[in-house]
């Protein structure tokens, strides 16, 4: 195994074993746990991931060797052939508790120490002032790598920009080129208004240093539009005299941003259009694109490059010439051949997002256009784009084909009129008991669905049965939610308007998402889409808010909080599947960080908010109940969709408002064709008929056992002949 610490590292872990004689005993035990701090630093070296974890669980907080890992892993540090990314993620899961040997460890004369030791207290999360203070100390260590890990430590965190910017402002100068290019960096993250911050970045374009200049544009990249359009005329002044392909384009890619404001760069981005670069072309073409018709004398340059079907960059022309609009008509017979029904299905969807573009003399492509629109064998991301281009050529035709929602596997059909009996005001014990059950999420250490890194599904908390797993690990487990998180979903429109206002809590929860080396993590916020019938929450999705200020870089992985939680639950109450943790194949974990992301919280909040919580869950509901999939005519692709939305909508009708919707559902069960279907594909066409998986919805509605409900489905199994609608009536009798 590599050697991975120094005699002195040694020094340290060698008088501490793991002596448990139950290991010792236990030769299939003894290979995955650790008994000395020795071993587990042997372990890490391992280029097998699953090993390395092993010393990661062992080293870890949860840890055997709590008392001495800290210490050990500090030291490590200091050697050469450390896998010091692997130690400073182990570092990070200790947090606050390895904050003092790190600041202990800044002081010492080894500048590879000084600068490892750095990075680890970048990583800490939650950071407290004492790090952040000792990150901004160490922008002035007589070491460059040093003081480059120090900066881009402090680019990650925001909350603490209006401290840090001036420190860094101080050091843009740096005599170190990584220094000042990791400096230019963080400023560029930081910079969210027009200000000292944003001209260093810009000023920092024209550096001596190929790598700063580099830099810069890259930080300047990832700026909002606003900002864009505030520095284009510098940008457009560099664009004039960069050289290398890669900083140009990034360049292009900010006056992209800029839109409009980003005219006068037509002839150098027309210039770049010429480039062998594919990706340059690619970054000049979408800038084009977005000047819109100020780029007309672009058009030329831009035909020639959609005519030609062997470069990779002609669907970006084909994209470009629609964004310049009526001008570029001339790619009109280019977008027709396009629409072919042999081309792939994303040209095909460009051609017509160009032809949209294009406008009113487009209409000769418009029967094209409507017949991709409405044709269920297409994808939906084609029938959408030919229905949207459609709307914007000959909106009349748009509105008479009824193409709003062609593209879509739903729509909607009849809402049940129900009207909802009063409902007795909440008493303070109530109250006090909502908000009590949501400060013990803290205590949740199970990571059910939609908390959990290695699985996905749904699942309604009441009923542990429905819970349904959809992808994962093979190994991933399901142990059901907490009491609490359970008797909150149980409350439903009580604790619904409690369950919002906590969405900002960031009281970390005893579930740790890890991040694995090789894995994708990332850690963002964003509020899923939801149904498009639904109007508040389509409003709420279409809700335009400032840039958001969110931190990244979780190096050692994420700890759930309780807002994140409550999020979860607010899914399973209004039958969306909204998860804090997603797990995607292969080796991708997304978190879905409410409780961090202001613009997310605002938008459920508006979804699902409002004066009569239970009045709005009716609603909402009832909408679901009666959204269905609509049938291609050969298989239940897509249609399913409808099917799923109506059956998890009726359970939580009945759970939550089984007086006021339990004749809704009574009704429908009483209208099901329920007889044997027969061979062949009948049992579908039964499915169509009923506009519902017939089975799965006599299932998910058999466990109530009295009213009007009970009675329709006796009467289901007085008329049914097939023996599975049978079982089904009885399976929860």
């Amino acid at each position: 195994m590599a050697k991975l610490f120094p005699t002195a590292v040694l020094a340290v872990i060698l008088p501490f074993t793991c002596t448990d004689a139950a290991n010792a005993q236990d030769p299939k035990t003894v290979r995955y746990t650790a008994r000395s701090v020795a071993e587990c630093f042997e372990w890490m070296a391992e280029p097998n991931v699953s090993i390395s974890d092993r010393a990661r669980t062992a080293l870890g907080p949860d840890g055997p060797f709590l008392k001495i890992a800290v210490p050990a892993l500090i030291e490590a540090l200091g050697d050469k052939e450390a896998r010091e990314d692997r130690i400073i993620v182990i570092l990070a899961d200790h947090g606050e508790h390895a904050v003092p040997g790190l600041l202990a460890a800044l002081r010492r004369p080894d500048a590879l120490t000084r600068s490892r030791v750095t990075e680890a207290l970048a990583a800490i999360r939650p950071r407290s002032a004492d790090v952040n203070a000792a990150l901004i100390r160490s922008l002035d260590d007589a070491a460059p790598e040093v003081r480059t890990a120090a900066a881009k430590g402090l680019g990650k965190i925001r909350h603490y920009s209006s401290t840090v910017v001036p420190k860094l402002l101080a050091r843009v100068g740096d005599s170190d080129p990584y220094s000042r290019a990791e400096i230019v960096t963080a400023l560029g993250r930081l910079a969210r208004t027009p200000g000292p911050a944003l001209t260093a970045v810009v000023d920092a374009l024209k550096d001596q240093n190929e790598f700063v200049r580099a830099a810069a544009a890259q930080a300047l990249a990832s700026v909002s539009p606003p900002l864009a359009k505030v520095i284009a005329p510098d940008v457009i002044n560099n664009l004039k005299i960069a050289r290398e392909e890669y900083i140009r384009q990034d360049l292009a890619r900010i006056l992209a941003k800029a839109g409009l404001a980003a005219a006068p760069a037509v002839p150098q981005l027309t210039e770049m259009l010429k480039s062998k670069d594919t990706i340059s072309v690619g970054a000049a073409a979408w800038a084009l694109g977005a000047i819109g018709q100020e780029a007309k004398s672009a058009i030329p340059r831009l035909l020639d490059l959609a005519k030609n079907k062997d470069h990779e960059a002609r669907l970006a022309a084909f994209a470009a010439l629609g964004r310049i609009g009526p001008a570029a008509k001339e790619v009109i017979p280019l977008c027709t051949d396009l629409l072919r029904a042999d081309a792939q299905n994303y040209e095909r969807a460009i051609a017509a997002d160009t032809l949209g573009g294009i406008g009113p003399d487009a209409r000769s492509v418009v029967p094209t256009l409507v017949a991709i629109a409405l044709d269920r064998k297409n994808s939906g991301s084609l029938r959408e784009s030919a229905a949207k281009a459609v709307a914007r050529i000959d909106p009349a035709t748009a509105k008479t084909e009824k193409l709003e929602f062609a593209h879509l596997d739903i729509r909607l059909g009849e809402v049940s009129k129900v009207v909802l009996r009063p409902r007795p005001k909440m008493t303070a014990e109530q109250s006090a008991k909502i908000k009590s059950l949501i400060a013990s999420l803290a205590e949740t250490n199970v990571a059910d669905v939609g908390l959990s890194a290695s699985m996905n599904g749904t699942a309604f908390a009441p009923f542990p049965d429905r819970a349904r797993f959809q992808s994962g690990l093979l190994t991933a487990e399901r142990r059901g939610p907490s009491d609490a998180f359970r008797k909150l979903v149980e409350l439903g429109p009580d604790a619904l308007p409690f369950l919002l206002s906590s969405l900002d809590d960031s009281t970390p929860t005893r579930i740790k998402i890890q991040r694995s080396p090789g894995d994708f993590f990332s850690v963002g916020g964003s509020m899923p889409e939801g149904n498009p019938f639904n109007s508040a929450e389509t409003k709420a999705l279409g809700l335009k808010f400032a840039f958001e200020d969110e931190d990244d870089d979780n190096v050692g992985g994420y700890t759930i909080k309780v807002g994140d939680v409550c999020f979860v639950a607010i899914g399973q109450i209004v039958n969306r599947p909204y998860a804090a943790v997603q797990y995607i194949p292969t080796a991708i974990v997304s978190i879905n960080a409410v409780s961090q992301s202001h613009v997310v919280r605002e938008r459920l909040r508006a979804a699902w908010g409002g004066p009569d919580p239970a009045k709005g869950l009716l609603t909402s509901l009832l909408t679901d109940y009666a959204t269905e999939g609509v049938f291609n005519g050969s298989s239940l692709d897509g249609w399913d969709e409808g099917s799923r939305y109506q059956i998890e909508a009726a359970v939580r009708l009945l759970y939550y408002f089984p007086d006021d919707a339990g004749p809704v559902i009574a009704t429908r069960l009483k209208g099901l064709d329920v007889a044997a279907p027969g061979g062949g594909d009948k049992w579908m066409l039964r499915d169509v008929r009923n506009r519902i998986r017939t089975i799965e919805f006599i299932k998910a509605v058999s466990w109530v056992n009295a009213g009007p409900v009970r009675d329709a489905l006796a009467d289901v199994a007085r008329r049914t002949d097939d023996p599975a609608i049978r079982r089904a009536v009885a399976q929860n009798k």
